[in-house]
């Protein structure tokens, strides 16, 4: 996959039929929704030697650009890698991939130093969606990416640094991994069904990666505070505590969330009782 090729369709609301989702403009800067949510999320892997880690999109304030991390917690020490570099790929190529994660829509952004220009009041700035992890108000990585994705150009440093960052998450995990998490907002509004079947059509996603079969599962209350930090800390002792049961690949949302998901019984009914209308229609 070149992260070229989906920087411009992230940008193509011709493949999704104008439904870009909630806020979302037609302005060739900003990407569709669901990618807000794809970039927030991570997966969790349980290490053959001993072990859990996360992995997912980090910020580096040395370099002040995102990029595709790992967070290991093995035998009680903690580290992070680059997910590009030879030991993240041997220490995952060790291990299961066992669950996918939702990101955080309240609580802390990744990069608390953030101090982006413009107005609060008609301007999305990074800062402002920096909350405490008691706060009920818009926040956390997801609200971060949406900021951030508002403008992918390649002329944007930290819009193409989180593209960057999710192609090589893509090329590790699959596409099953956004799959998943394009099935955590089933809702009309958000538009992910629909940009979902975009990936599709572009070859990031298959259609056997949209109908996996896969449980959506409550993350413990204690657990997502933790998360809401968004910390590598928190996220390796998260992946740690999220692991220690064993249990087929599924996907761990926040509770109040989880009925937006999108079994894959109720998308093969779709397919199966509406597949030959539509191509009728057509």
């Amino acid at each position: 996959m070149t992260h070229e090729k989906f920087r411009k369709l992230l940008l193509d609301w011709r493949a999704i039929e104008g439904d870009g989702g909630p806020g979302t403009q037609r302005d060739r800067r900003g990407a569709w929704h669901l990618f807000c949510h794809l970039a927030a999320a991570g997966a969790l892997f349980r290490i053959t030697s001993g072990g859990s880690a996360w992995v997912g999109v980090l910020f580096n304030r040395d370099t002040n650009r995102y990029f595709a991390a790992v967070c290991t917690d093995i035998n009680g020490r903690q580290s992070v890698l680059r997910l590009q570099s030879l030991a993240a790929r041997e220490l995952l190529a060790s291990g299961q991939c066992c669950a996918y994660l939702e990101g955080a829509s309240r609580g802390h952004i990744l990069d608390r130093s953030a101090n982006d220009a413009g107005d609060p009041n008609t301007d999305d700035r990074r800062q402002d969606y920096d909350q405490r992890i008691d706060s009920s108000k818009d926040g956390g990585p997801v609200w971060e990416m949406w900021t951030v994705s508002r403008d992918i150009r390649p002329i944007s440093p930290l819009g193409t640094s989180v593209v960057q960052a999710y192609g090589e998450l893509l090329e590790v995990l699959g596409g099953k991994f956004a799959a998943i998490v394009a099935r955590g907002r089933m809702e009309p509004e958000y538009g992910h069904m629909r940009q979902m079947c975009a990936m599709i059509d572009a070859g990031f996603i298959t259609k056997n990666d949209a109908l996996s079969d896969i449980d959506a599962i409550a993350i413990p209350h204690h657990v997502e505070q933790r998360l809401m930090n968004a910390t590598p800390q928190a996220f390796a002792t998260s992946a740690r505590l999220l692991l220690r049961k064993q249990r087929p690949l599924c996907y761990f949302m926040y509770g109040r969330k989880l009925s937006s998901f999108a079994p894959a019984s109720l998308l093969r009914r779709m397919v199966t009782t509406l597949g030959p209308a539509v191509h009728k229609h057509a």
